[in-house]
This record gives structure tokens, sequence and C-alpha cells, in this order.
């Protein structure tokens, strides 16, 4: 998953099998092994900010398949300063 200016904001990996398998982004931007202890606001996790990503998925020996993804806020809520 890449944010507007290409930069890689998350990579997820799924089992590596055949076959049809789902791989959730859970709209945080760092790895859980990177969130271990860290300072979330309100006890609250840090999503993504709001904006355009691309997500592009890879298999194998395929060619690279890339979609556009908008990542909104739910309105009423806080968006924090980055």
């Amino acid at each position: 998953v890449a944010d507007s200016a290409g930069t890689t904001v998350r990579k997820l990996t799924g089992p590596g099998a055949k076959g049809l398998h789902r791989v959730v982004w859970d709209l945080q931007p760092r790895e859980p092994h990177e969130r271990i202890g860290s300072a979330e606001w309100g006890d609250q996790p840090e999503f993504a900010a709001p904006g355009r990503y691309t997500v592009t998925l890879t298999a194998g020996e395929h060619a690279p398949i890339k979609q556009p993804l908008d990542v909104r806020h739910l309105p009423g809520t806080r968006i924090a300063d980055r």
C-alpha cells in the first residue's frame, strides 16, 4: 500500500499458497511490531491519513495489479495533525 507520493506505508503478505485468499489492511500505517509500545492519542490506534493510496497486488510470476484506494475520515471524528 503506497500513499499519493508513492511511499510504501504498509506491506501485507498472504499465505503464499495457490487458491483464493483474503488479505486485510487494518488502515494502520506501521507494521504491528513497530506499533508495540508506541504512544497513541487517547488510547486509540493511529490510522492512515485520509487521502488516495495505491494498492499493488503481486502473485507469482504474474504482472503486478495496481488499484487506487480512497481513505476517508469518519465524519465527526478528529484528524490528528501530521
